[in-house]
């Protein structure tokens, strides 16, 4: 509702209950509502000293290096005229399937983390980790290792082609870094 003009300002309260049944001046919570002398410093030091930070900051800066390289590798190496076996337009796709795979990673993992973990992410981020080690070998072959397993698993040769096996492990990749990362 929309205050007439003149009238005092509404003031905010702490908590419903710490104003009801109160109409007076504004005061100020708690009295004194500056910060302590030194109050930031203390904040940055706790935060730099805290191996936590230092040990997520390590795994942030792996998770980035696997993620970023894992696209340059994908346009320089699977599609290299030299040694490269995949078209540019399969390259393309297994870029545009990482991608995929981080955004439905990202809205996956905030989902699993709330209504299974309660809202625990730590479980979810070693979930990916593991996931992740897992996917690293297929990864490394450009898909064509997983080509000839799922070929050998009994799949259709016209699905578990080598650009189809790639875009399914740039889809995983995707899964397993956009997921920490969004968390």
């Amino acid at each position: 509702r929309w205050a007439k003009p003149g009238a005092p300002a509404a003031s905010v309260k702490a908590s419903p209950s710490a104003g009801a049944g109160t109409s007076g001046p504004p005061t100020a919570l708690g009295g004194d509502d500056s910060a302590p002398a030194g109050g930031g410093w203390i904040a940055v030091r706790s935060v730099l000293g805290d191996w936590r930070q230092w040990a997520l900051g390590a795994a942030y800066l792996l998770l980035s290096i696997v993620r970023s390289g894992s696209a340059d590798w994908a346009v320089s190496m699977l599609g290299h005229p030299a040694g490269g076996s995949l078209s540019a337009s399969d390259v393309g796709l297994s870029l545009a399937a990482m991608e995929l795979g981080g955004f439905i990673g990202g809205i996956g993992g905030g989902l699993l983390s709330d209504r299974v973990f309660n809202g625990r992410r730590a479980p979810v981020m070693l979930i990916a980790a593991l996931l992740g080690a897992l996917v690293v070998p297929w990864a490394l072959g450009g898909g064509a290792a997983l080509s000839l397993a799922a070929l050998e698993w009994g799949a259709p040769a016209s699905i578990a082609t080598s650009s189809n096996m790639t875009a399914v492990v740039f889809f995983v990749l995707g899964v397993v870094t956009f997921t920490p990362h969004v968390l």
